[in-house]
């Protein structure tokens, strides 16, 4: 990807052209499994979640994910903040 940016850049200021560039950089999409009577569940502050690979409907104190390699990739146990996507 470095070459082709650095084309782009170089043939952006040889024709004076503003350029923008877009990259997916999309890694693993982690997903969470059912939530229990399909209720939201509310996360609060320092309140602890454990999340699992087992097929279960997520409570307050537990929730299931479908990324099985979770365990193997994450190198953080204390998770500070989870971002809702937009």
């Amino acid at each position: 990807h470095g070459e082709v940016i650095s084309r782009i850049r170089s043939l952006s200021r040889e024709l004076a052209q503003p350029v923008a560039i877009l990259l997916d950089l999309q890694g693993p999409k982690i997903r969470t499994g059912r939530l229990k009577d399909g209720k939201p569940v509310l996360l609060r502050k320092n309140q602890t979640i454990r999340i699992t690979t087992k097929n279960i409907p997520g409570t307050g104190d537990i929730v299931s994910t479908t990324y099985k390699k979770l365990a193997e990739d994450v190198k953080i146990i204390k998770i500070h903040r989870i971002a809702k996507e937009d």
